[in-house]
């Protein structure tokens, strides 16, 4: 009877329901639980944070072992000299090819100007029933205040298309030139230069280091560029010619006062080859209110590669800004130089949106696939 007694209690303790300590301690192991997930995925991003690093430290002496490569080549090359008559012979046909290039850009120029001369008179004609007569500050007596020289949009965008393949083929001689900027630095540059013929340009480049696979970079990268957070005024073009690898746009900015305002037309192309992914771009920026008449041609090139590093991938850019200014905004020189700082402001705003946005989703998808198990 005792033992029968004995096992009836144990009984009874076994399904006796849960006490406040038990109740306590299963709270305190989810809550371990939580902080170990946490802990994991903070460990997940130093290591991704040293990987960068370490990636960076490899870039820049591989960088200093082919810069001292170089250095001895040229060293070797002023030793040897270079005779008098096959120095001119070399000077005059970079000449002439600078002459022909410069022909060429006249050739496209004229047309362009040709072809929104028309529209604008269509344009008139339309409104009005008779052509116009252009005031210096590009307005039509009696037209009212917001009809002014424009590009026609859709044109506009199609010449950009066509003109993508040949900017693509300048990639090679554009980075290169670029390389003053460390590879490992994130910070974007902006420098004012000049061409052989004297034209001024701005030239922004950046580079950053992403502790990603190349492929995975490159996806989220062509998703990032249809510039989500440019939202005023926004119209999206239908494209034709390749659609997949091809995307073109129109978007507004704001200047400092209500009255100033500037157009952005863009048309970028994605070229993916073996190793690494190139995409460029055309971009025309127009001014409107008192930026009118005022306008940037833009180009641009972005090349997305490998690292020697396992899992590391290399996203460097480079645009090129030059202004072209109609009429009497040419001589407005303070408002000019305000126009075209916004224009260079929103290209580093675009550049660093971007990078900042596709370091966030890689990092994001890579911690989606991480699982704790709670015990």
């Amino acid at each position: 009877m005792q033992n029968t007694c004995g096992f009836d209690s144990a009984l009874v303790d076994v399904t006796s329901p849960p006490t406040k300590r038990s109740k306590r301690k299963q709270e305190t192991v989810e809550e371990f639980a939580k902080k170990e997930k946490r802990r994991l995925k903070d460990r997940i991003r130093r290591r991704k944070t040293v990987q960068r690093q370490k990636c960076e430290r490899e870039a820049l002496t591989r960088e200093i072992k082919e810069l001292s490569v170089q250095v001895e080549l040229l060293k070797r090359k002023d030793d040897v000299g270079i005779p008098p008559t096959c120095q001119k012979t070399l000077n005059l046909q970079a000449l002439t090819d600078e002459r022909r290039f410069l022909r060429d850009e006249i050739r496209k120029r004229v047309g362009l100007i040709h072809d929104m001369r028309n529209a604008f008179h269509e344009q008139v004609l339309q409104q009005t029933g008779t052509y116009p007569v252009l005031r210096s500050n590009g307005k039509v007596p009696g037209g009212g205040n917001d009809l002014c020289l424009k590009h026609p949009e859709s044109p506009l965008i199609q010449q950009y298309i066509l003109e993508l393949a040949g900017v693509y083929k300048q990639t090679a001689s554009v980075f290169p030139c670029s390389t003053e900027s460390s590879p490992q630095s994130s910070i974007i540059k902006t420098t004012r230069e000049k061409n052989q013929n004297g034209t001024e340009f701005f030239q922004s480049y950046g580079t950053q280091m992403m502790p990603f696979e190349y492929r995975q970079t490159c996806h989220y990268l062509w998703q990032l560029v249809i510039l989500g957070h440019r939202q005023e005024d926004r119209l999206l073009y239908r494209v034709v010619d390749d659609p997949e690898n091809t995307l073109a746009m129109r978007f507004r900015l704001h200047g400092r006062n209500s009255e100033a305002y500037v157009v952005m037309h863009y048309a970028i192309r994605r070229f993916e080859e073996k190793d690494r992914t190139v995409l460029v771009w055309r971009a025309l920026a127009e001014g409107e209110g008192v930026f009118s008449g005022m306008h940037t041609d833009e180009t641009g090139w972005c090349i997305v590669h490998s690292s020697a590093m396992d899992s590391c991938a290399i996203v460097e850019t480079c645009s090129r800004v030059v202004p072209m200014h109609i009429g009497a905004a040419a001589s407005c020189v303070g408002v000019a130089e305000q126009f075209t700082g916004i224009v260079l402001k929103s290209i580093e705003e675009d550049i660093l949106q971007i990078s900042v946005k596709l370091d966030k989703v890689l990092l994001d998808e890579a911690l989606e696939h991480i699982h704790v198990e709670e015990n």
